[in-house]
Protein backbone atom coordinates (compact mmCIF):
# COMPACT_ATOMS: atom_id res chain seq x y z
CA UNK A 1 0.00 0.00 0.00
CA UNK A 2 1.63 3.56 -0.81
CA UNK A 3 1.11 6.67 1.28
CA UNK A 4 -1.65 8.30 -0.65
CA UNK A 5 -3.58 5.17 -0.35
CA UNK A 6 -3.38 4.76 3.49
CA UNK A 7 -4.77 8.32 3.42
CA UNK A 8 -7.46 7.39 1.31
CA UNK A 9 -8.17 4.54 4.18
CA UNK A 10 -7.60 6.84 6.92
CA UNK A 11 -9.79 9.40 5.70
CA UNK A 12 -12.27 7.04 4.85
CA UNK A 13 -12.44 5.84 8.78
CA UNK A 14 -11.75 8.84 10.70
CA UNK A 15 -14.68 10.95 8.23
CA UNK A 16 -17.43 9.21 10.47
CA UNK A 17 -15.96 10.98 13.41
CA UNK A 18 -15.05 14.23 12.11
CA UNK A 19 -11.30 14.31 13.21
CA UNK A 20 -8.94 15.71 11.15
CA UNK A 21 -5.83 13.81 10.34
CA UNK A 22 -2.50 14.64 12.70
CA UNK A 23 0.82 13.81 10.95
CA UNK A 24 1.55 11.79 14.32
CA UNK A 25 -1.27 9.39 13.59
CA UNK A 26 -0.65 8.76 9.62
CA UNK A 27 3.13 8.15 10.98
CA UNK A 28 1.78 5.60 13.18
CA UNK A 29 -0.66 4.43 10.89
CA UNK A 30 2.15 4.12 7.82
CA UNK A 31 4.98 2.83 10.50
CA UNK A 32 1.95 -0.61 11.01
CA UNK A 33 0.05 -1.04 7.81
CA UNK A 34 2.79 -0.13 4.67
CA UNK A 35 2.80 -3.85 3.82
CA UNK A 36 -0.95 -4.55 3.91
CA UNK A 37 -2.54 -5.16 0.42
CA UNK A 38 -4.46 -1.90 -0.24
CA UNK A 39 -7.61 -4.00 -1.42
CA UNK A 40 -7.46 -6.04 1.82
CA UNK A 41 -7.22 -2.06 3.93
CA UNK A 42 -10.33 -0.96 2.39
CA UNK A 43 -12.42 -4.18 3.19
CA UNK A 44 -10.79 -3.72 6.90
CA UNK A 45 -11.94 -0.17 6.84
CA UNK A 46 -15.49 -1.18 5.72
CA UNK A 47 -15.38 -3.52 8.91
CA UNK A 48 -14.47 -0.65 11.23
CA UNK A 49 -16.91 1.96 10.07
CA UNK A 50 -19.88 -0.29 10.45
CA UNK A 51 -18.59 -1.36 14.09
CA UNK A 52 -19.42 0.52 17.12
CA UNK A 53 -17.19 2.98 18.74
CA UNK A 54 -17.06 5.13 20.71
CA UNK A 55 -14.05 7.93 19.93
CA UNK A 56 -11.61 7.69 17.31
CA UNK A 57 -10.53 4.40 15.57
CA UNK A 58 -7.06 3.26 16.93
CA UNK A 59 -4.50 1.40 15.09
CA UNK A 60 -4.90 -1.99 17.26
CA UNK A 61 -8.24 -1.37 16.08
CA UNK A 62 -7.74 -1.32 12.36
CA UNK A 63 -5.42 -4.43 13.13
CA UNK A 64 -8.34 -6.18 14.49
CA UNK A 65 -10.52 -5.41 11.77
CA UNK A 66 -7.83 -6.32 8.74
CA UNK A 67 -6.88 -9.91 10.68
CA UNK A 68 -10.51 -10.29 11.39
CA UNK A 69 -10.89 -9.68 7.08
CA UNK A 70 -7.18 -11.86 6.08
CA UNK A 71 -8.88 -14.78 8.45
CA UNK A 72 -12.47 -14.72 6.25
CA UNK A 73 -10.37 -14.05 2.77
CA UNK A 74 -8.50 -17.68 3.95
CA UNK A 75 -11.04 -19.32 4.72
CA UNK A 76 -9.80 -20.54 8.59
CA UNK A 77 -12.06 -23.74 9.36
CA UNK A 78 -13.46 -24.50 12.65
CA UNK A 79 -11.79 -26.48 15.36
CA UNK A 80 -14.43 -29.44 14.44
CA UNK A 81 -13.52 -29.47 10.94
CA UNK A 82 -10.01 -29.58 11.64
CA UNK A 83 -10.93 -32.88 13.85
CA UNK A 84 -13.41 -34.23 10.83
CA UNK A 85 -10.32 -34.33 8.80
CA UNK A 86 -8.13 -35.24 10.85
CA UNK A 87 -10.67 -38.67 11.61
CA UNK A 88 -11.18 -39.40 8.57
CA UNK A 89 -7.23 -39.68 7.31
CA UNK A 90 -6.25 -41.58 10.61
CA UNK A 91 -8.59 -44.25 10.16
CA UNK A 92 -8.11 -44.14 6.48
CA UNK A 93 -4.47 -45.11 7.11
CA UNK A 94 -4.57 -46.70 10.34
CA UNK A 95 -2.43 -47.83 12.98
CA UNK A 96 0.08 -49.86 10.04
CA UNK A 97 0.35 -46.53 8.00
CA UNK A 98 0.80 -44.06 10.86
CA UNK A 99 4.05 -42.16 9.90
CA UNK A 100 1.51 -41.85 6.45
CA UNK A 101 -1.04 -39.69 8.99
CA UNK A 102 0.50 -36.00 9.65
CA UNK A 103 1.77 -35.50 5.63
CA UNK A 104 -2.00 -36.41 4.42
CA UNK A 105 -3.04 -34.22 7.27
CA UNK A 106 -0.73 -31.09 6.20
CA UNK A 107 -2.17 -31.32 2.85
CA UNK A 108 -5.63 -31.06 3.90
CA UNK A 109 -5.62 -29.29 7.10
CA UNK A 110 -1.51 -27.69 8.57
CA UNK A 111 -3.62 -26.16 11.93
CA UNK A 112 -4.87 -30.00 12.62
CA UNK A 113 -1.91 -31.75 11.67
CA UNK A 114 -0.12 -29.61 14.01
CA UNK A 115 -2.62 -29.55 16.82
CA UNK A 116 -2.39 -33.19 16.35
CA UNK A 117 1.01 -33.89 15.91
CA UNK A 118 1.40 -36.06 19.08
CA UNK A 119 -1.84 -37.60 19.43
CA UNK A 120 -2.25 -39.36 16.42
CA UNK A 121 -0.45 -42.63 17.85
CA UNK A 122 -2.90 -42.26 21.18
CA UNK A 123 -6.07 -41.52 18.69
CA UNK A 124 -5.58 -44.71 17.03
CA UNK A 125 -4.45 -46.86 20.05
CA UNK A 126 -7.54 -45.88 22.70
CA UNK A 127 -10.57 -47.26 23.62
CA UNK A 128 -13.64 -45.87 22.59
CA UNK A 129 -14.48 -43.99 25.73
CA UNK A 130 -10.91 -42.23 25.13
CA UNK A 131 -12.16 -40.49 22.07
CA UNK A 132 -13.57 -37.37 24.01
CA UNK A 133 -11.00 -36.55 26.22
CA UNK A 134 -8.47 -37.00 22.70
CA UNK A 135 -10.99 -34.34 20.89
CA UNK A 136 -10.91 -31.91 23.61
CA UNK A 137 -6.98 -32.08 23.66
CA UNK A 138 -7.00 -31.52 20.13
CA UNK A 139 -9.61 -28.80 20.62
CA UNK A 140 -7.73 -26.97 23.32
CA UNK A 141 -4.56 -27.50 21.23
CA UNK A 142 -5.87 -26.33 17.53
CA UNK A 143 -7.74 -23.19 19.85
CA UNK A 144 -4.56 -22.26 20.85
CA UNK A 145 -2.83 -22.21 17.51
CA UNK A 146 -5.76 -20.21 15.91
CA UNK A 147 -5.26 -17.65 18.86
CA UNK A 148 -1.77 -17.38 18.23
CA UNK A 149 -2.12 -17.17 14.18
CA UNK A 150 -5.16 -13.92 15.11
CA UNK A 151 -2.20 -12.44 17.27
CA UNK A 152 0.28 -12.58 14.47
CA UNK A 153 -1.74 -11.58 12.03
CA UNK A 154 -2.75 -8.25 14.13
CA UNK A 155 1.26 -7.81 14.24
CA UNK A 156 2.73 -5.25 11.28
CA UNK A 157 3.44 -7.12 8.53
CA UNK A 158 7.09 -6.81 8.57
CA UNK A 159 7.12 -8.15 12.02
CA UNK A 160 5.03 -11.03 11.48
CA UNK A 161 7.05 -14.21 12.55
CA UNK A 162 6.41 -17.08 9.76
CA UNK A 163 3.03 -18.88 10.59
CA UNK A 164 4.07 -22.71 10.32
CA UNK A 165 6.62 -23.02 12.32
CA UNK A 166 7.60 -21.63 15.40
CA UNK A 167 9.87 -18.80 15.85
CA UNK A 168 12.00 -18.15 19.17
CA UNK A 169 11.09 -15.15 21.11
CA UNK A 170 14.47 -13.59 20.65
CA UNK A 171 14.00 -13.49 17.04
CA UNK A 172 10.98 -11.71 16.97
CA UNK A 173 12.63 -8.97 19.57
CA UNK A 174 15.17 -9.01 17.25
CA UNK A 175 13.08 -8.38 14.21
CA UNK A 176 11.49 -5.50 16.36
CA UNK A 177 14.63 -3.43 17.50
CA UNK A 178 15.89 -3.79 13.36
CA UNK A 179 12.63 -2.88 12.63
CA UNK A 180 12.79 0.69 14.77
CA UNK A 181 16.01 1.10 14.29
CA UNK A 182 15.77 0.93 10.39
CA UNK A 183 12.63 3.93 11.07
CA UNK A 184 15.23 5.85 12.47
CA UNK A 185 17.71 5.74 9.97
CA UNK A 186 14.80 6.74 7.36
CA UNK A 187 13.00 9.00 9.43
Amino acid sequence: MTKPELLKIMSYVFAEHGIALSEERVLVWWDQFRGVDFKLAQKAARVLAGRKSFGAPKAQDFAEALAEVEELATGAETWGEGWDKFTRIALRFGIYRIEEILPALENVSPLAARAMKTGVREFLTSDESDVPTIRAQFRQRYEALQSRERTVRRMPVDLRPSLPGESKASDLVGGVVKALLEGNKNA
